[in-house]
């Protein structure tokens, strides 16, 4: 996974990137990709691709939660949780 606060046309212009595991299951139309991000900065837009060289999801994006934190968390750790954000390469 390849990731950034801004947009970016191509993969390889992004400035952070995370290695992770990916799996398909049967009837799936690509690649289920988990990764977990650490240090990530409250109430921030993050941009991010999915795959490896030669293969690359779409462009996506995500929020973080903002803070304060609700419900008394102090770690944004506690609180993130993409759900189905699916990359399909």
């Amino acid at each position: 996974m390849v990731y950034d606060t801004v947009s970016h046309d191509s993969p390889g212009d992004y400035r952070f990137s995370e290695v992770g595991f990916h799996f398909t299951y049967e009837g799936a139309s690509g690649y289920v990709h988990m990764v977990r991000l650490d240090g990530l900065r409250p109430g921030t837009v993050y941009y991010f691709r999915c795959g490896r060289v030669g293969g690359w999801s779409e462009e996506r994006c995500f929020r973080t939660v903002p803070l304060p934190l609700v419900g008394g968390y102090s770690s944004l750790s506690s609180m993130c949780f993409l759900g189905n954000v699916v990359c399909v390469v």
